[in-house]
């Protein structure tokens, strides 16, 4: 099974075909030995021989001892050594001046040290070293503290590799976007800064666009502060300078997601002009002039180090309440699993649950294709995906997934081919949708059809503790618009399809007609149908 990508990560299986395609049969092989060998340090020291030329200044010079309510921090191993919520605690007791010159120098204590003492620290709690200061310097405002988190995207890619994810750290991006929202010239001025890793630049850019999504009535300034950066990017172009033409790419798709089309003409000159890489559009500059307009908005899924560290509390208290040691959680998430292992009953009987309002939105869709439904929490998410195919209209034939994040849920085998896929794959019938979208507004995605690739977004609309003797079971809220006919191309060809039919004598319609019946009518959408299907599903048992 071909693994969905985060539709806002890097495509880092394209981006390796693309590397490896650069080498002799013989050096693929060598480059494949090296990752196969945990050799990814060495990968990111040839990547900073390559283009990281970053002259940092000597951080010792300015550092003082770390204070004793830090040090405890600084000491941390894994998260149970210092709770957060001890952590929060501490910083309640010195002056907020004070507290942020001390998580200032913290930082520069990581830079001088990152592989002395704390080699120790287990690789994936190392982050949380930072996540701690990130969530002290929004929660108290330190916007001046910016310069230090710049600074950190300016370290060598073993140190972000050490202590920030490479492929969209969601941390960083929301902590620049917390920070940055009120000082967009000194992040222009550090994306045109030359001789550091690119993973920093494309966090910001990340960061910046989330401005015009949570901000809408600023959203030209954001569209000006792109074209300020695209406009220095093709002077440096036009120079010789092609040190960021790889990051067009990123900044294209980032453009995308909020429907920055007022960028299409300096985009079009710079794709017209320069060879750009598009490992992560996969598009030419045709189709996106043709998508932009169209394209679904997107934001970060996180945004403020405050959620993503509640976030953090809620998954370390299941896993505590349920008993989980890390050895167990890694074979759960990480190892092949089997149906088996779990029960395919409809709901899973232990949890109680809540009165779900879902909003499901065929994703690209205009006019939109939606459809609200009411389900119990406890409905098991696999369960819920033929709610999804019935309330939708999907004969339900082809494979599916749903993805939050880098989690991919599903029954199908993994696929050990996908080296470099960062995703994780979980079972879909061990979990409840309730477990999934547990706050307002919170989504995940549904793909039905790996060929069409039909992308839905499942969002929970409200939620309510069911009534005394209420029935507990699958009913149809509201709906609008028919849903697309079975493989026809995906969103894009329904589109054209739709386009074809507006001239009804065109050859093209008819061709259509006869496939798709005199009847069909893209703007009708048949609730008593839907009503009547959804009654087959099981009423909740208790």
């Amino acid at each position: 099974m071909n693994k969905k990508k985060n539709q806002t990560s890097i495509d880092l299986d394209a981006i390796m075909t693309e590397v490896l395609n650069l080498f002799t049969p013989e050096e693929q092989q060598e480059v494949i030995d090296i990752l196969s060998n945990n050799g990814l340090e060495k990968i990111y020291q040839q990547m900073e021989e390559a283009f990281y030329h970053y002259q940092h200044p000597d951080y010792s010079l300015e550092a003082t001892p770390i204070a004793a309510y830090l040090q405890r921090l600084w000491d941390m191993q894994t998260c149970k050594d210092y709770p957060f919520d001890e952590f929060k605690k501490d910083c309640t007791t010195v002056p907020a001046a004070e507290l942020e010159k001390d998580l200032r120098n913290f930082i520069l204590h990581l830079f001088i040290h990152y592989q002395g003492p704390l080699e120790n620290a287990k690789e994936e709690d190392r982050p949380f070293k930072l996540w701690y200061i990130y969530w002290a310097m929004e929660h108290y405002r330190m916007e001046s503290s910016l310069n230090i988190i710049l600074e950190i995207m300016r370290q060598s890619p073993t140190f972000l590799a050490s202590y920030c994810h490479l492929v969209q750290d969601e941390a960083t991006i929301a902590i620049i976007y917390q920070l940055g929202q009120n000082q967009l010239p000194l992040l222009l001025s550090f994306m045109n800064e030359d001789g550091i890793a690119p993973f920093g630049k494309e966090d910001i850019c990340s960061a910046v666009a989330q401005i015009a999504i949570t901000n809408p009535e600023r959203r030209l300034e954001i569209i000006n502060w792109f074209c300020q950066l695209l406009n220095s990017y093709y002077d440096q172009f036009e120079r010789g300078e092609d040190n960021n033409i790889a990051i067009i790419d990123y900044i294209t798709n980032t453009l995308m997601n909020i429907r920055a089309i007022e960028t299409l003409p300096i985009l079009e000159k710079i794709y017209k002009r320069f060879k750009i890489p598009n490992t992560l559009t996969r598009k030419g500059i045709r189709e996106i002039k043709k998508e932009m307009p169209h394209a679904e908005l997107k934001g970060l899924e996180v945004d403020s180090m405050e959620e993503l560290m509640n976030l953090l509390n809620e998954f370390f208290a299941f896993n505590e309440n349920n008993e989980f040691d890390d050895n167990e959680f890694d074979e759960e998430y990480d190892d092949e699993f089997d149906d088996d292992e779990y029960d395919n009953s409809f709901y899973i009987g232990e949890q109680t649950p809540k009165k779900l309002n879902i909003k499901i939105s065929l994703i690209n869709s205009d006019p939109e294709i939606y459809r609200i439904v009411e389900v119990p929490s406890d409905i098991r998410l696999e369960s819920f995906a033929d709610v999804i195919n019935t309330a939708m209209g999907w004969e339900g034939y082809h494979m599916h997934l749903f993805q939050k994040g880098k989690t991919i849920y599903t029954t199908e085998e993994s696929d050990d081919d996908f080296l470099f896929d960062p995703v994780k794959t979980v079972n879909s019938y061990s979990l409840s949708l309730g477990e999934i979208l547990t706050r307002k507004g919170s989504h995940i995605e549904y793909e039905y059809d790996f060929g069409d690739s039909w992308m839905h977004r499942i969002t929970l609309e409200s939620q309510q503790a069911y009534k005394k003797d209420e029935t507990q079971g699958i009913f149809l809220i509201d709906g609008a618009n028919a849903c697309p006919p079975e493989d026809c191309g995906g969103i894009y060809g329904y589109q054209e399809m739709l386009e074809a039919l507006k001239q009804p004598h065109s050859k093209a319609a008819k061709e259509y007609r006869e496939w798709l019946g005199k009847n069909f009518n893209a703007h009708k959408f048949n609730a008593k149908k839907v009503e009547r299907e959804l009654r087959d599903f099981p009423i909740r048992i208790f």
